[in-house]
């Protein structure tokens, strides 16, 4: 009987503090910022952790589409991710190396990454947005924020810069 009382009163107390929360205005964190994604999670080819790989209809999704495409080799839908001159940049380097050698350079690239941590996007404006992207290798963790902007096709990635080693 006393685990009961115990048990109601913790209830009563957590209601409590949530109805105090909500008149305060206070939000909920977004958690979604804190999702792990491992380039060898088990799944069918193309999904990590159940995002869908062909949906670029949130920057994330597209982040998520390009980890994806590099670790399968897929060069054309690691392409599609991109637009502007990254695209262009790209496709030109995968021509000079011919495809097959940067396809492979892309999955050894992903086979080193342990865990990658995609952040909520931070809208610029309605058609732009930045994520930060980590990523965790056995021996060390970098950082790189994307630039994507909103395309007819969804969002494409437009620019990568490194935001340095991660401490």
């Amino acid at each position: 009987m006393r685990k009961f009382q115990i048990l109601t009163a913790a209830v009563i107390l957590l209601a409590l503090a949530v109805g105090l929360g909500m008149r305060a205005h206070w939000r909920m964190p977004d958690l979604r910022a804190f999702l792990i994604v491992r380039p060898d999670a088990p799944g069918p080819a193309g999904a990590a952790q159940g995002r869908d790989s062909g949906n670029a209809d949130t920057p994330e999704n597209t982040v998520y589409s390009m980890l994806n495409a590099s670790r399968d080799g897929n060069l054309e839908a690691y392409f599609q991710c991109y637009a502007g001159e990254m695209e262009t940049s790209l496709r030109g380097t995968a021509a000079a190396r011919t495809e097959s050698v940067f396809g492979k350079a892309l999955q050894d690239s992903a086979r080193s990454i342990r865990r990658v941590i995609v952040a909520e996007p931070q809208r610029v404006s309605d058609n732009e947005a930045r994520v930060r992207v980590e990523y965790i290798y056995a021996d060390h963790q970098d950082a790189n924020i994307m630039y994507l902007d909103l395309e007819p096709g969804g969002w494409k990635i437009v620019r990568v810069e490194a935001a340095g080693a991660v401490r």
